[in-house]
């Protein structure tokens, strides 16, 4: 508590007119390369001019505070994909970061245009990626997980953080209570995040892996960022602007029909199996343990009366388990991670008035597969025990390993705090798939018939706006 005071009285202080607080969504993508050098002279210009800049995606939650006159204090919490592709082949390494920015900028302009340059570093936190490279006698494109330093069995890893300087431009348009614009960014990347390349068995015989002198020791990589947004005003406003709209108060005071807003948590996924085969049922089931992972999504909330809300979302959840999978006897245990993009349309119901309320959530969940990874722990004769990763396949193909679309019915609880002008809340929810993940036919498995079906907890916090 004393903590908590502390930090409103410095706010106070420093902020007096602190006032049109925002917070808000914008999305986009990134094109990025790497700068090399160290190593050998050769390969390091070889690596710079046969890059070509590689496009990914790039979204982040911005918040903006003014903290003197036309001064803006800027962070929030992103999310980009970085990296760099070849020339001359559809070689390209890709990973997402988890990003926290920090800037200084200063907002120009008139009434309702506004231009906001601003200066500052960006720490990144590596989420893990993949190398997408062609296999030309199979005529195959294949993928490598790219992991931290301490992910066992990956072969290709990189540094967990990143620092980067960085510079952007906002340009925006005001509305009444909320401002839609176009940001342009620039991360210069001051922190070495040369991949290092490990064989699977040299966790065991060698962890740092065996250095390449013809491999440059040093990349620093630098990236552009073009996005699309919203914000909405969502602290204390200005005098002026309260005086201005004095006449509107009694319309603010009823409840808006329209709320977007956010969430994000953790899930606690597993299967629940069956087999034509016992011996095959009870070899994934004896072993099988749920499997952590994150969850997210953009929330609209609809208002159909006091009581009944329409809330459609647009999430991503990682999904999965751990347990004997594959039946090669080689193969001790497996932990198979599979991602989802959902489209839940949720219906909310409140059955109390107040600040405080409680809801329950009901409705369907269409899921689409968009990735993931297989990692098993082998028993090899030769080298022992060690773990091997490979990339998951989605679709109606012959080829790949599970179905692409996912159905599940969900219900769940929480409590939301209601202020004039936000919602934060709090929710439990449990998701039971009633389609069958593992295609007809599929290779893994011995049994003619197989049924593997998700089971999902997820705790979220979030917050919804009135537009």
């Amino acid at each position: 508590m004393r903590t908590g005071s502390l930090v409103i009285c410095l706010l106070t202080f420093v902020c007096p007119t602190i006032g049109q607080v925002t917070v808000g969504h914008n999305v986009g993508f990134a094109l990025s390369r790497w700068a090399v050098n160290g190593g050998a002279t050769e390969a390091a210009n070889d690596w710079n001019s046969e890059q070509s800049p590689m496009p990914g995606l790039f979204f982040e939650i911005p918040v903006e505070i003014p903290v003197f006159r036309k001064f803006r204090l800027i962070s929030g919490l992103g999310f980009i994909q970085k990296g760099f592709q070849w020339k001359e082949s559809h070689e390209l390494y890709r990973v997402g970061f988890l990003q926290l920015p920090l800037l200084v900028g200063v907002r120009l302009g008139s009434s309702r245009f506004h231009f906001t340059p601003s200066l500052g570093a960006t720490l990144s936190k590596n989420m893990g990626g993949a190398r997408r490279f062609d296999i030309g006698v199979l005529d195959l494109r294949a993928y490598t997980p790219i992991g931290r330093p301490d992910d066992i069995g990956y072969p290709y890893r990189m540094p967990d953080c990143e620092w980067a300087l960085q510079g952007r431009l906002s340009v925006d348009y005001q509305l009444k209570r909320s401002r839609i614009g176009l940001v342009v960014g620039y991360q210069h990347g001051v922190s070495n995040m040369m991949i290092n390349y490990i064989p699977p068995y040299a966790d065991f015989d060698n962890p740092e892996g065996i250095p390449d002198p013809t491999i440059p020791d040093r990349a620093f990589q630098r990236s552009m960022t073009i996005s699309l947004g919203y914000v909405l005003e969502v602290g204390r406003r200005s005098s002026s602007t309260a005086a201005r709209d004095t006449t509107r108060e009694a319309v603010k005071a009823a409840p808006r029909r329209f709320s977007i807003g956010q969430r994000a948590g953790v899930s606690y996924a597993s299967i629940v199996y069956t087999a034509s085969l016992p011996e095959e049922q009870d070899r994934v089931n004896s072993d099988s343990e749920p499997l952590k992972g994150l969850a997210s999504a953009l929330v609209v909330n609809i208002r159909l009366n006091d009581r009944f809300s329409l809330q459609p979302e647009l999430a991503y959840t990682q999904r999965g388990w751990r347990s004997q999978w594959y039946p090669r006897p080689s193969i001790k245990n497996d932990v198979l991670r599979m991602n989802y993009l959902e489209l839940p349309v949720l219906v909310r119901y409140s059955p109390f008035a107040g600040k405080w309320q409680p809801f329950v959530l009901v409705g369907p969940v269409v899921g689409r597969g968009v990735g993931g990874f297989d990692i098993a722990t082998i028993d090899s004769p030769v080298f022992g025990e060690y773990s091997f990763p490979w990339q998951m396949t989605f679709g109606d193909d012959p080829e790949s390993q599970y179905e692409l679309y996912d159905i599940a019915l969900l219900a769940g609880a929480g409590v939301l705090y209601r202020t004039k002008r936000t919602e934060v809340f709090v929710d439990l929810r449990y998701q039971s798939s009633v389609t069958d993940f593992v295609p007809a036919g599929n290779m893994v498995q011995y049994s003619d018939d197989i049924t593997a079906k998700h089971r999902v907890w997820l705790l979220s916090v979030g917050y919804l706006i009135p537009w």
